[in-house]
């Protein structure tokens, strides 16, 4: 599937999202040292290590992988995230690019070949959901 493609059904799922969702996502916009956070798109793939007779949530390090997921939504890092065919969806904030990939390469999902992810910077010239 091709980068076009790809950014097209980006627009579309930030497109259904009603904006309160968005809005009640929102954390601070800035650090705890006044810096501004980056915006990231997020592109969860499956890895060498994924076995095509299981379900994703039968998969080596899934639950794992859902456990980091859940505690950086819960951390604001995660700002929406969805799926579709076998390919996962994120838009993420961070400090910078090398961080969020620091914070994503010890998802044992990821550790172990069961999936790979690739992190783009987003920039946001739409606002009024996200934040800038």
């Amino acid at each position: 599937m091709g980068r076009a493609i790809h950014l097209g059904i980006l627009a579309m799922v930030i497109a259904a999202v009603p904006p309160t969702a968005l809005s009640q996502a929102r954390v601070a916009d800035t650090t705890a040292s006044g810096g501004k956070y980056q915006y990231f798109v997020v592109q969860y793939t499956t890895g060498y290590g994924w076995d095509q007779q299981k379900k994703p949530g039968d998969q080596m390090f899934f639950k794992d992988h859902s456990a980091l997921m859940q505690k950086l939504r819960k951390e604001g890092t995660t700002l929406i995230g969805g799926r579709y065919a076998d390919i996962g969806l994120l838009i993420m904030k961070a400090v910078s690019l090398d961080d969020l990939k620091t914070t994503l390469a010890v998802d044992p999902s990821v550790e172990h070949g069961t999936m790979k992810f690739e992190v783009h910077p987003l920039s946001i010239f739409f606002g009024g959901c996200i934040g800038q």
